[in-house]
């Protein structure tokens, strides 16, 4: 797993890249640390427990102005690319 964060516009961003099953519970950390709601996490876990390729998630707290995004380990550069600015088109809404 590598981890990156940034801040933009005073908004914290964290992004986890090539997240495997092996990384759940530092996940789970993460989200926890800006208040994810369960439902959230429970869809983060089913997701991860499923080892799936080329997927992500964005959980944004707009309260705490901080953002958490996990990007799954993907089948190819062009998949990592796709699921990067797929999520960070979630980010963008977000801020």
């Amino acid at each position: 797993m590598i981890i990156d964060k940034f801040s933009i516009l005073d908004w914290n961003v964290t992004i986890l890249y090539e997240t495997t099953c092996d990384d759940i519970d530092f996940i789970i950390r993460i989200l926890k640390a800006i208040n994810c709601p369960n439902y959230y996490i429970e869809r983060a876990l089913d997701n991860l427990e499923e080892c799936k390729l080329n997927s992500g998630l964005t959980y944004s707290n707009m309260r705490l102005r901080s953002s958490v995004i996990i990007i799954n380990k993907t089948s190819s550069f062009a998949q990592l690319i796709n699921t990067i600015a797929h999520e960070y088109f979630h980010l963008i809404c977000h801020i």
